[in-house]
């Protein structure tokens, strides 16, 4: 990332916290794009995707005064991003089931097979992988994604230090992206770099 880039955008984030709407705007150009193409290739819903692009950012809004704290935004808020869809992908396979085990059509199911296997395949993968984990990184991981807790966050709930909170999540999503690497290997590079970096 060029020093311009990076300075601009903890500009952008230091004044964000401070209730500017002109640097929400900003933010939010640069980065609803790829969350949106993430979503929309996972949920295969324009209209789904375009919510989870909302709700991304509605969470940033509600969280604007912890934002100067986050290290790396762009990995904070494609954190949410991913949370959000694996979320929505694991209530609509259970809904899906309900439906489908109840009517005994699979007709009225709204997803197709293929979908539904991809859906079940990405989640049991990361399940896998974060079962995977030495105890803290688990741990770390869970609190980051689950809570959606900063770095320094994570320092203070664990009563460690902020660069040992940085290396064992560091470490975590670095086993992640090499587990989703060598078992998901008809998951698209493009959506393994963007939700796992």
């Amino acid at each position: 990332m060029p020093a311009s880039f990076a300075y601009n955008e903890r500009k952008l984030l230091d004044e964000l916290a401070n209730n500017n709407a002109e640097a929400f705007r900003q933010l939010y150009e640069l980065y609803w794009g790829k969350i949106y193409a993430a979503s929309a290739f996972y949920l295969k819903d324009k209209s789904t995707a375009e919510d989870i692009v909302q709700e991304t950012f509605l969470r940033i809004w509600i969280k604007r005064e912890q934002l100067p704290g986050i290290q790396n935004f762009g990995h904070y808020i494609q954190t949410i991003a991913r949370n959000l869809i694996i979320s929505l992908l694991r209530k609509k396979i259970h809904h899906d089931s309900f439906e489908l085990s109840a009517t005994g059509d699979p007709q009225e199911n709204n997803w197709k097979p293929s979908q539904q296997l991809e859906a079940k395949e990405i989640t049991e993968l990361i399940k896998k992988a974060v079962n995977r984990l030495s105890p803290k990184q688990k741990q770390i991981y869970l609190l980051s994604s689950e809570k959606q807790l900063s770095l320094k966050e994570l320092a203070a709930e664990l009563n460690i230090s902020y660069d040992t909170a940085r290396q064992y999540k560091s470490e975590a999503l670095k086993f992640i992206r090499g587990f989703l690497a060598e078992n998901a290997c008809q998951l698209p590079f493009f959506i393994i770099t963007t939700l796992f970096l």
